[in-house]
């Protein structure tokens, strides 16, 4: 097993056959395919769901509620869905029951 520092670089390894595959998250496929339109990376299916989170200590509660009603706000006015458009060209959202 190797640990690269960036996607850059594992996904130039494997370009360069250094490697044979690689885990990646689906959402890397359409930035993969626009960079490297030539090479024949094939994305399997998701074998399982990763939830993605923000962190905050335990007892700040004052940033948890701000992060969370800032979440609330850019998901019902389009921002978010236009940011996952415009930066991953699909809705990255978690899906409620996956």
């Amino acid at each position: 097993m190797r640990v690269y520092g960036t996607v850059s670089d594992v996904t130039l390894a494997l370009i360069a056959h250094q490697i044979d595959a690689t885990f990646g998250y689906a959402v890397m496929k359409p930035s993969v395919e626009r960079l490297y339109p030539k090479y024949p990376v094939v994305f399997g299916p998701v074998l399982y769901s990763v939830p993605i989170g923000m962190a905050t200590a335990q007892d700040n509660s004052t940033l948890r509620s701000a992060l969370n009603i800032g979440m609330i706000k850019v998901t019902h006015d389009g921002r978010y869905d236009k940011l996952s458009q415009k930066y991953f060209s699909a809705d990255v959202r978690c899906k409620r029951g996956s």
